[in-house]
This record gives structure tokens, C-alpha cells and sequence, in this order.
């Protein structure tokens, strides 16, 4: 007879065998999951790391659903370097600038010229003052609110001659004051939210010559004297403009580069025909006044006059014929 020891022997060992290969395939699959599910979760919290340093160890590495890689990435593209950043110059910048020019503006006619130094003090302020006039057509902020504020506040007292020529009382005087600053600080300001728009024709070199007649109207004294005060306006006016042009320039990749807004402040013409029209009307109009006011009357008495209206008449005839 076959012994059959060895049969089973042999059997038992190809078990054992079949047994181990199945125990070593599920740990090399399991360990080869666990490291493919360890990259990729190190690979998406790499991609999608928190800006807080704290945060990592919160979650930082159970951020799920990583993105795909394309089989065929771009290459990239250095990053261009980035401008040096160059704002728009602020109410804090204009009124500084132009207060600074307005001192020696006034410091000047003082000393080289020997202007009075109230007169030089005005001039000054109003230099100072100024700079802040061409942003009052923005629809609302500093420059509009002070500026209404500002000139409801000194056109009364600026119109007192006015009103002592037209020999009214105290009390009319306080009335028309009280009015004149009503309707600039409401009136004025929004008829300029809704009729006006930034960086349109305020901000011109017209408009600040507007502004110099209105000036020249409004002051008081010779000629002279009010020319004096008129070109504290117009300078204030300027310095803000010439600040919009410098702002808009910017260095980039080494050169000078200018922004869009290059130019939309110190112009002659905007892009509206309405806003151009307007602004040279007004310019004319103040001109003319300015040009014919000793001839104008100068009391309502006077207005009334019928002869007085006739001589006033003749003698703007014969100065525009001998002209």
C-alpha cells in the first residue's frame, strides 16, 4: 500500500502557500492605496493652503476634490513687474499745494510790491481756497461740501460794498447776505450734482479763467487790487490742474507711462459741444461785464432811471464804436 503522509503533507504546504501569496496582495494593496491617498491629499492641501499659518492643522489637508491636472500644461509666463503705483492726488494734496503757492503769493506781493497785508492775506487765502474748486463736480465728497461751505460763507461779505453802494440799511444788508448764502450753499450745489460731471469742463483752463472774473466782480478796491485777488483764484485753479496732469503720469518697465487721464485736466475743450459752448458763453459774458462795468449803473436808483438808462446805453455805444 501507498503511504499517505506525504500526500497530505504536500497538500497542506500548497494551502499555507495560496494562503500567504492572498495575506502579502492584500497588504501590498492596501498599503499602495494608502500611499496614493496620502499624495493626494498632500498634493490638493499644497494647492489650496490657508493663508493663516494657524489654519493648517485644521483641515488643511481635508480639503476635497483637488484639481485635475491637464496632460499638457501652458507654459507659464513670467509676471510682468507691476507699476509703481501712482493715485490720483487727494483733497489733502490739493489744498496743501495750493495753500503753499497762495503764502508765497501773498508773501510776494508784500514784500516786492508793497501791497497792503490784508489784501495780501486775501489773495492768499483764496489762492489757498481755490485749489480745491475744480473737483466740485463730482457729485458728492469733501471738495464740493467745504467749497459750497466756503464760498456761502465769504460771498456775503465779499458783496458789502456792493451793498453800501446800492445804500441799503443794516437790515437789508443782513437779509440779502442771509439769502446770497442760501442759495449758494443749496441752490448752487445742486444745480452742480446734477448739471456737472467729473472732469468735464471744471476741469479746464476756461473754467479758471471763469472763476478769476468772478473773482475780479465780486472784490473790492482799484483795479489793480481786484486784478490782485482775481489772480489768487486763477492760480489756486491752476496748481489743482497742474497736480491732475503730474498724477497721471507713472513709471512702468523702467519708462514713463501716461494714464488715461492724461490731459482731461489742463484743456481747452471737452468732448461735449454743450459743456464747451456753456463754459466760452460764461467766459464771454464775464468779460464783457468786466470790460463795460464803469458804465454800468451802479445803485438801483439808477437802474430805474430812464435817463440814466439812456446815458448808460450811449456810453456803451460809443465805447463798442470806438473800439
Amino acid at each position: 500500500p501507498i503511504p499517505t503522509q506525504p500526500a497530505q503533507n504536500r497538500q497542506e504546504v500548497r494551502s499555507c502557500t495560496q494562503h500567504s501569496r492572498k495575506v502579502r496582495f492584500s497588504i501590498v494593496a492596501i498599503a499602495r492605496f494608502g500611499y496614493e491617498f496620502t499624495v493626494r491629499r498632500v498634493v490638493a492641501a499644497a494647492k489650496h493652503r490657508p493663508q493663516n499659518p494657524r489654519d493648517r492643522s485644521r483641515g488643511a489637508f481635508l480639503i476635497p476634490n483637488p484639481e485635475p491636472r491637464t496632460p499638457n500644461p501652458e507654459p507659464r509666463t513670467p509676471n510682468p513687474e507691476p507699476p509703481i503705483p501712482c493715485a490720483m492726488a487727494g483733497f489733502k494734496t490739493h489744498i496743501t499745494a495750493s495753500s503753499l503757492m497762495g503764502v508765497g503769493y501773498g508773501a510776494a506781493a508784500y514784500m516786492m510790491y508793497d501791497v497792503p497785508w490784508p489784501t495780501c492775506l486775501l489773495a492768499g487765502g483764496l489762492c489757498g481756497v481755490s485749489g480745491m474748486l475744480p473737483d466740485i463736480d463730482s457729485d458728492s465728497g469733501t471738495p464740493l461740501r467745504e467749497s459750497m461751505a466756503f464760498a456761502a460763507a465769504i460771498v456775503p461779505m465779499m458783496l458789502l460794498h456792493r451793498f453800501q453802494q446800492w445804500g441799503l440799511s443794516n437790515e437789508m444788508m443782513i437779509l440779502a447776505g442771509a439769502g446770497v448764502y442760501l442759495l449758494i450753499r443749496f441752490g448752487g450745489a445742486a444745480l452742480l450734482r446734477k448739471y456737472t460731471v467729473h472732469r468735464g469742463m471744471f476741469h479746464s483752463l476756461p473754467a479758471a479763467l471763469v472763476f478769476g472774473e468772478i473773482a475780479f466782480l465780486l472784490a473790492s478796491g482799484d483795479e489793480l487790487l481786484r486784478a490782485y485777488k482775481a489772480g489768487g483764484v486763477v492760480l489756486g485753479y491752476v496748481t489743482h490742474l497742474m497736480l491732475d496732469e503730474l498724477y497721471s503720469i507713472e513709471w512702468y518697465h523702467g519708462r514713463l507711462r501716461l494714464k488715461k487721464s492724461f490731459g482731461t485736466a489742463m484743456k481747452l475743450f471737452g468732448h461735449g459741444w454743450w459743456s464747451n459752448i456753456s463754459a466760452y458763453a460764461k467766459l464771454a459774458v464775464f468779460a464783457a461785464v468786466i470790460l463795460w462795468e464803469p458804465q454800468l449803473p451802479q445803485t438801483p436808483s439808477q437802474i430805474a432811471d430812464p435817463a440814466s438808462i439812456q446815458q448808460t446805453a450811449e456810453r456803451l455805444i460809443d465805447r463798442v464804436l470806438r473800439r
